[in-house]
């Protein structure tokens, strides 16, 4: 159904279909988009396709679309276009940006599910030290 929905919407356009088509199905997996997000970035560009648009013209214009409307961050859509659709939902929190990592945390723009307010969550790697350190022998 999605791959028949972008055929239609690229038209006689030269697009790989599939690289979209995964970008698509991973930001339905990560279950970030709220409902008709994906239709309205296809009918965008279905309005506006010449035959020589390829296919990261089209995927760059669903990207930009979905970003503008408030339906992904930058950060979210670079994931998904690497097919990483899990790890969006922390509990009540859905991660919006990375901000910082060391080597036991890593620290995230998140905001809360259901009221919006927006937080720093920090995330505790449960295995810190790659080694485990052996005290001196004196």
């Amino acid at each position: 159904m999605l791959a028949a929905a972008i055929r239609g919407a690229a038209g006689g356009m030269n697009v790989s279909a599939a690289q979209l088509e995964r970008f698509l199905a991973s930001a339905l997996a990560s279950q970030l988009l709220p409902a008709g997000a994906v239709a309205r970035a296809l009918a965008g560009i279905a309005g506006s396709a010449t035959p020589s648009c390829d296919c990261d013209v089209v995927l760059q214009t669903v990207k930009r679309t979905l970003i503008e409307e408030g339906n992904l961050t930058a950060w979210q859509s670079e994931k998904l276009e690497l097919d990483k659709f899990r790890g969006f939902y922390v509990g009540d929190y859905v991660l919006l940006d990375h901000v910082t990592s060391d080597a036991a945390t890593v620290t995230y723009l998140a905001k809360h599910a259901k009221d919006g307010r927006r937080f720093h969550l920090k995330v505790t790697n449960p295995h810190p030290l790659k080694y485990e350190v052996e005290p001196l022998a004196n």
